[in-house]
């Protein structure tokens, strides 16, 4: 997101990690609830909601000890997909990554400094073809009006303020307002408050920041607010408490839909473009890093014909979100590329609650990147690999080193503390054998090969 650093144009080959997913592991599917929808409305409209920082366990459908009563009724009248995986860690090419279904690597776009590409084919694009009313609505301050970095394309409304950010609250009150007498539109909602800071003001202005944060953002305004703060419990708290202003606005956009006569007939889909790490592995209040608090996120889908009540377990990823909703809305899918080997960059993850669609089985992988092209990770159902690509000297202690590989099993070992490398020695050969098949396998819609 709000990155304080700037790469280059990243290494095509990011994408041998999916070589990852060839070795390693299968997926599941584990329905919950009730098994059929009550009196499904084809869907007429679509609400996406993306969240900044938004961790999958931060919700209470997740887990969380701290209830999340919007969000998790949303998803008791559809589905949780519990194993979603982000496909990077920055704000602006997570959010080009859900728009476009493609990877940042295919998009040549690693950071918050750049932007997407015209040649790009957006969900809005998409959804004004078919005769959709197009509005934005965005609360972080990365993007704005005058700097929309390439987000803005199809939307007919792009409000996304002045490079400040802005609470949901707000938001969300424009997004309802330009939402009435629009029955067939397509309204995006990007939310941040669930990241730095959590905390308007800091408990001691003259105080010391006690927590090891990033040496590079030590400094920086945004963490201003940890000052006398020494409690992690409490900072965590804050970050809940940012949770909670996201699960309001949500209720309040439901409860509009409701008044109006149109939650039944409008597909809301809530998800985060990454999570945020609140100590984990050392890493305090950011979103650096592959582990899974930052990796994992959360996605809801409910409305239309969605079955209500369902848990599916198989990994999906958050490109996969448009090839999901635009077959819920009854029209063309996206155009989205094949590769060699006859796989879709992204899927329609549907079949999985769909009663025969049981996927277990079959192999999804995702890949995720470390923004900047500083490192990426393989991840499959059972096991996460890690490999940096460049050097860097953001957190030292996590010891990436060129070409050096972690693997963790992330089902037996969620906190991924033991690094099982040895596991799998020979990974490190199968992923050089598919570094031409995976360079060769980009999609490049804009032109930049």
């Amino acid at each position: 997101m709000r990155s304080e650093w700037r790469v280059g144009r990243a290494l095509p080959w990011i994408l041998l990690i999916v070589a990852v997913g060839v070795v390693l592991g299968g997926v599941y599917f584990w329905p919950g609830g009730r098994d059929e929808p009550s009196e499904p409305v084809p869907a007429e409209s679509l609400v996406l909601i993306t969240v900044d920082g938004l961790r999958h366990d931060a919700l209470g459908v997740n887990g969380a000890a701290r209830k999340t009563p919007a969000i998790d009724t949303l998803a008791a009248r559809g589905v949780v997909f519990e194993n979603t995986v982000t496909a990077i860690n920055e704000t602006v090419p997570s959010l080009a990554a859900i728009s476009t279904a493609l990877y940042p690597v295919d998009l040549d776009l690693h950071h918050d400094g750049a932007d997407l590409c015209e040649g790009a084919t957006t969900l809005a694009e998409h959804l004004k073809s078919q005769g959709f009313a197009c509005g934005a609505f965005l609360g972080s301050g990365t993007v704005s009006t005058e700097s929309d970095h390439g987000l803005a394309q199809g939307f007919d409304v792009f409000e996304a303020g002045s490079g400040k950010d802005r609470p949901a609250a707000k938001v969300v009150q424009q997004a309802i307002q330009w939402m009435k007498g629009k029955p067939k539109s397509f309204t995006w909602i990007h939310l941040s408050d669930p990241t730095t800071p959590y905390a308007s003001e800091p408990a001691d202005p003259d105080g010391e920041i006690a927590f090891d944060v990033r040496p590079s953002w030590r400094a920086h305004p945004r963490l201003a607010f940890l000052k006398g703060r020494t409690s992690l419990e409490e900072v965590r708290g804050l970050y809940y408490d940012r949770v909670a202003d996201v699960d309001a606005a949500v209720g309040r956009l439901t409860g509009a839909l409701e008044v109006e006569g149109r939650l039944a007939s409008t597909l809301v889909a809530v998800t985060g473009t990454y999570g945020e790490s609140l100590g984990e592995h050392d890493i305090f209040f950011d979103h650096y890093g592959l582990f899974e608090p930052v990796v994992r996120v959360p996605w809801v889908l409910a409305g239309g014909t969605v079955p209500e009540g369902k848990k599916l377990r198989t990994q999906v990823r958050t490109i996969d979100i448009g090839p999901t909703v635009l077959p819920q809305l009854r029209v063309e899918p996206l155009p989205v590329p094949v590769g060699p080997d006859g796989s879709k960059r992204a899927e329609d993850a549907s079949p999985i609650w769909a009663p025969e669609g049981d996927w277990a089985g079959s192999t999804r992988e995702a890949v995720i990147e470390q923004a900047g092209a500083v490192a990426a990770a393989g991840r499959t159902q059972h096991i996460k690999g890690i490999t940096a690509l460049q050097e860097t000297s953001e957190y030292p202690h996590l010891g990436w080193k060129v070409n050096d590989f972690q693997a963790f099993d992330i089902e037996n070992d969620p906190e991924e503390s033991v690094d099982q490398a040895g596991k799998f020695e020979d990974l490190v050969s199968k992923i050089a054998q598919k570094v031409f098949e995976a360079a060769s396998s980009r999609h490049d819609p804009c032109g930049t090969d």
